[in-house]
């Protein structure tokens, strides 16, 4: 005869086992009731959320698992759902990158932080004179990683790009190489726009050009056009009769 383990059976059982320091943070996410098949037991704590677990490290003193929660609020919001310890790993590779922060993958991999690289030719004549310095750029870069949120990040790109039409056309209306548009870039230093060209303004944030497509093609006609990623609802399956 099988042995079915009750809620009360692992409560009692896990009030006498000694807790460990590094498990307290979890106390409130992991509970007994994880353990049981029962699915009713288990969705009571789905709505227990990871940023609970965030403040508590803070307010236990931890810093090796305390992140700030603004940069928290801003790059996952409220995630709920986390059954496994497991997903802590994930949910800090995950901060790490959009914050642009050196990190380990969830796959192990080492992922560099982002830094400002070179700037364009000092005789280019895409960008205004007086060109930006050092520090203007370093303000800048710290500016766009400190959002730590990919649509934040895609606003502030859409933002500084001006897209026009081009002024004559050489190719004919339909070919393969046709200009459909002009990109002008731009930053704002000291309220003051200044024009630059399109190396100086990936190599201040440290981007490539997917990341301008990315950031136009969500942001169209000042409309949002949110990422669905991820979002797509379960499809009904077909009968098989």
């Amino acid at each position: 005869m099988d042995c079915e383990l009750t809620l009360d059976d692992i409560q009692s059982c896990t009030s006498d086992c000694p807790k460990s320091p590094s498990t307290t943070s979890w106390d409130g996410i992991f509970e007994a009731s994880d353990l049981l098949r029962d699915k009713t037991a288990v969705s009571e704590h789905k709505a227990t959320t990871v940023k609970k677990a965030f403040c508590r490290n803070q307010e236990q003193g931890d810093p090796s698992r305390a992140y700030p929660s603004s940069c928290f609020s801003a790059s996952l919001g409220p995630v709920s759902e986390l059954l496994y310890p497991s997903h802590f790993k994930i949910l800090a590779a995950k901060i790490a990158l959009n914050s642009g922060k050196p990190h380990l993958s969830s796959r192990g991999k080492v992922r560099l932080a982002r830094q400002v690289r070179k700037p364009c030719p000092v005789n280019c004549k895409r960008c205004n004179n007086p060109r930006l310095t050092d520090l203007e750029r370093a303000t800048i870069f710290k500016r766009f990683w400190s959002l730590c949120n990919h649509e934040l990040q895609w606003k502030f790109i859409s933002d500084s790009v001006q897209v026009t039409p081009p002024k004559r056309r050489c190719a004919r209306q339909g070919a393969k190489r046709e200009k459909k548009a002009i990109r002008h870039y731009y930053f704002t230093v000291n309220d003051t726009t200044k024009k630059i060209c399109k190396t100086m303004f990936k190599n201040t944030l440290c981007i490539c050009d997917s990341w301008i497509d990315n950031a136009l093609s969500h942001f169209q006609d000042g409309d949002y056009v949110p990422d669905q990623r991820g979002k797509v609802k379960q499809r009904p399956l077909l009968n098989s009769n």
